[in-house]
């Protein structure tokens, strides 16, 4: 599973890759901004995920999704 976050504007995207957390019971990703990335808002505007039957699963949000996070 991943997410893709996009910089406020557009130009600057960069994909999170998910793991399951057995003691959260969620998928969990880092994402560690660079000194240098300047100040800005990001937005999570898409989604992908799969299972060991091969279903898949993406979307990509937008402001009115119950999925749409956004953060400074």
């Amino acid at each position: 599973a991943y997410v893709k976050l996009q910089k406020e504007g557009g130009g600057v995207e960069r994909t999170i890759f998910l793991t399951f957390n057995a003691v959260s019971q969620r998928y969990e990703g880092t994402y560690n901004v660079p000194s240098d990335a300047g100040n800005g808002k990001w937005e999570v505007f898409f989604v992908y995920a799969s299972d060991k039957a091969g279903n898949k699963y993406y979307t990509i949000t937008e402001g009115n999704s119950r999925l749409y996070q956004s953060f400074t």
